[in-house]
């Protein structure tokens, strides 16, 4: 791992012009955070093979949902497979559980487990394919729910209250939304209690994950 004092940074996926440059090599970077998908990351090692850019002096940090090695089926570089696990030898690759563990019934009234059931019988009925953030979707459409049922709760108080005098502006019902949303609380299938997505793993190289 390279040590603290060296410097961080966060390559997204329309940097790929700045990572084949010798711009991390002169602001001497040393841990560089990349967010892109895997066709464009075969590009990216090769890239820090050519450049020499790989090593106990760098660590690398990417998403963990590429398909299993993604190095052989994404590459579309003139890299070698081998080039390409040297430079990503000691990589960290960062993924989530879209499922959370604890199995008790959220807002929907089903577990967490009882829901991924239910979505996988939805797939296989309808013939498509799953998406690995369907439950944050889900969630999702319950926090605006949640959080459009107490806005309108708000405003109809706000209005019994000032009668006939009543008035609001879309820069004031934005900012209601927003406050809403930050204070909605509850239990659902990647959240429980509104503290985001549990499960958080890291997989070290080729090795096996870690929690």
């Amino acid at each position: 791992m390279a040590s603290a004092s060296k410097k961080t940074a966060s390559l997204m996926a329309g940097a790929y012009g700045i990572m084949c440059s010798v711009w991390f090599q002169d602001n001497d970077v040393r841990i560089i955070i990349g967010q892109f998908d895997e066709n464009l990351a075969s590009k990216v090692f090769c890239c820090a093979f050519n450049l020499n850019m790989f090593g106990s002096k760098y660590q690398w940090i990417i998403p963990g949902w590429y398909q299993g090695n993604w190095w052989e089926q994404a590459n579309s570089t003139n890299c070698t497979t081998s080039k390409l696990l040297t430079a990503m030898e000691g990589y960290i690759a960062v993924d989530f559980e879209p499922i959370s563990a604890r199995q008790i019934k959220g807002i929907s009234g089903r577990t967490p487990k009882e829901y991924e059931r239910e979505y996988r019988r939805e797939l296989q009925q309808k013939g498509v394919e799953a998406s690995k953030f369907h439950g944050f979707a889900y969630d999702g459409i319950w926090v605006i729910a949640k959080t459009l049922t107490r806005v309108m709760e708000l405003l109809r108080t706000k209005q019994r209250h000032e009668n006939h005098n009543f008035t609001v502006d879309d820069r004031e019902v934005g900012r209601m939304v927003l406050d809403v949303m930050n204070e909605t609380n509850f239990n659902g299938v990647t959240v429980s209690g509104g503290r985001g997505p549990h499960g958080v793993q890291a997989m070290i190289g080729n090795g096996p994950s870690v929690r």
